[in-house]
């Protein structure tokens, strides 16, 4: 017999399609999880004899599982896993290449009871770019539940706990502020009544607060029937409209059925409150997922856009596809317009009366005219519902316009920024030279600091191109304990003075390190190469011609005076005969003038 490891669904559907029947005594049968437990018995069971199996599998056949007869392992080295996406709140499957550890385990199943091969559908050069291992589920599972068990445990931090792999710190933020948003969790980190509630109720965070939420409206069964569908996969059938899931649902003889409608009704009774509230199914679901909430896009049918600001799509073809609202309850794939599998009818009146509905002033800086744009939105949250222009915006709305801009545009949107920006290269060059306490990454303290030194500044409309640039540097430059910004002035100086007593400004943003320009004759004299930071740092001169022309760059003046300079004296005097080109230039008199008439 033979083992075939596919991806999902879909592709063990298309595969067995594919091959046909074959021949009488070859069985082609699926293997995964949806089945009922009574076809993946069938799955797993020995083929009759005088027959061979072809058993096309996800990899729930990878381990824990002996199909007897199997001689033949065939991987495509793909599997589906799931992966909790931060901005749309739930999981989703995701097709990746198999780790090491998992095509090993994979080939294993070949010949348990006897000899056998494994046909692996890749180069073996590939394998050098797999994974050792599949990674640990904590870096791609939903933590809400996680940390609403930590608070249940008085452990307020994953900083509280040991761990083998520690939660990543976005996904815990966001399931942190699941729980407060919810009402299940205080700021400072302890549960309230409704958050011990939640963990008392043997479902998903967001599934018991739904369950919890309808049970004061009256509708606790109904929201449990709910939850039953949206544990279970295709249970009520596989269509994508809720309603019609929920009613086959019910009248489902099979057993999984029936241990579902057992246990949901003990979800409802948990959660108390009346039996019916007459309620739709979407807006029970709405109580727990506001952001799921869709209207359809415009007049395009099967487009949509939820509150949570992700597109959502349905095929034209199906029956919810121009319903005006929905509430989604599960959805796949990925880019900007997400697949929706099972979703509700939703009206109007029920989507404005949801609690999600906000009326927010908010304003955006348009680069293009250097203006800030204000306006009044009423919203459910990406829904913009109505929307009114704001011609005079407070003076907070206005500089909270201005920092996202320069946020997302960079320093260099402020009209006068080179001040900035040569602060931020000197404070950096002094981090690399000297360390201590000079900050190595000072753009990036900046920029995460930017309420705290420039917003003051951004008072109006206008500000990006009204602040002068020394009132923007000397603003950064308080983020720096004193005595810093005193010791950049001497350790990292605006500008040099040439032996000719004439001031040139020093070029922090240089390739290759600081620089400074003058002409050669400015340059005579200079035995030592000048430098900055207490001698740490030498300056990159560029010498520039009579004509203030580049002729050579150099680190190291008294090598280059001994060297280069002979060569370039040659040149030079015949082209330039009225300037002194001396033959020991580190002794000679520095000028900025040619040479003086001889009468």
């Amino acid at each position: 017999s033979i083992l075939a490891f596919l991806p999902g669904v879909a592709e063990i559907t298309r595969t067995a399609d594919r091959i046909g029947p074959v021949d009488s005594n070859v069985h082609i049968t699926p293997l995964y999880g949806a089945l009922t437990p009574q076809e993946q018995n069938e799955a797993i069971a020995p083929a009759p004899k005088g027959t061979r199996k072809v058993v096309i599998a996800t990899d729930l056949a990878e381990s824990a599982i002996t199909i007897e007869g199997v001689r033949v392992v065939i991987d495509c080295g793909f599997a589906r896993v799931p992966r909790f996406d931060l901005s749309l709140g739930a999981s989703r499957l995701e097709t990746v290449r198999v780790a090491v550890a998992n095509a090993d385990q994979r080939r294993g199943r070949a010949g348990r009871t006897g000899s056998g091969v494994c046909y692996r559908l890749w180069r073996e050069a590939e394998m050098r770019g797999f994974q050792a291992s599949p990674a640990p589920e904590i870096d791609n599972a939903d933590l809400t539940g996680l940390a609403l068990d930590m608070a249940r445990w008085g452990a307020k931090s994953p900083a509280d706990l040991r761990w083998l792999n520690p939660p990543r710190e976005a996904a815990w933020r966001h399931a942190r502020n699941v729980l407060m948003s919810g009402g299940a969790m205080s700021g400072g980190g302890e549960l309230t009544s409704l958050g011990k509630r939640i963990g008392d109720l043997a479902l998903p965070p967001r599934l018991a607060l739904m369950v919890l939420r309808a049970a004061e409206r009256g509708d606790a069964k109904l929201a449990s029937e709910i939850a039953a569908v949206m544990s279970e996969r295709d249970l009520g059938g596989r269509s994508v409209d809720l309603d019609e899931r929920l009613v086959r649902f019910r009248s489902e003889n099979g057993q999984r059925a029936k241990a579902m409608r057992e246990l949901a009704g003990r979800w409802a009774k948990a959660a108390g409150g009346k039996a019916d509230g007459g309620n739709s199914a979407a807006s029970v679901l709405a109580l727990g997922f506001p952001e799921r909430i869709a209207r359809l896009r415009g007049a395009a049918a099967g487009r949509f856009v939820m509150a949570g600001g992700r597109g959502a799509m349905l095929d034209e073809t199906d029956p919810l596809a121009r319903q005006a609202w929905l509430t989604v309850a599960d959805m796949t794939g990925s880019g900007p317009d997400l697949r929706v599998t099972l979703a509700a009818r939703l009206s109007e009146d029920e989507a404005l009366e949801s609690g999600a509905v906000e009326t927010m002033e908010e304003a955006k800086y348009d680069p293009a005219s250097r203006r800030v744009r204000a306006r009044r939105t009423r919203r459910i949250g990406s829904i913009v519902l109505e929307e009114t222009p704001l011609p005079s915006p407070g003076p907070d709305l206005v500089q909270a316009a201005l920092l996202e801009a320069v946020r997302e545009s960079g320093f260099g949107l402020l009209k006068n920024s080179e001040p900035l920006e040569s602060v931020i290269h000197r404070v950096e060059l002094l981090a690399n030279a000297i360390g201590d306490l000079w900050p190595a990454n000072f753009r990036t303290t900046l920029i995460e600091r930017m309420d705290d030194w420039l917003g003051q500044l951004l008072d109006s409309p206008g500000a990006l191109d009204a602040l002068a640039g020394g009132q923007i540097a000397d603003a950064a430059l308080t983020l720096l304990d004193w005595p810093l910004p005193r010791d950049l002035a001497r350790l990292a100086p605006l500008r040099w003075e040439t032996p000719a007593g004439r001031v040139v400004e020093i070029y922090y943003s240089a390739e290759g390190g600081p620089r400074v320009e003058c002409k050669v004759q400015e340059a005579y004299g200079l035995g030592e190469h000048p430098a900055i930071a207490d001698g740490r740092i030498p300056l990159t001169v560029a010498l520039l011609s009579p004509a203030m022309r580049p002729v050579a760059m150099t680190r190291d003046l008294p090598a280059f005076w001994r060297g280069g300079y002979i060569d370039m004296r040659k040149d030079m005097k015949g082209r330039y005969p009225k300037h002194d080109w001396p033959d020991d230039p580190a002794a000679a008199k520095p000028t900025s003038r040619a040479k003086p008439r001889q009468h």
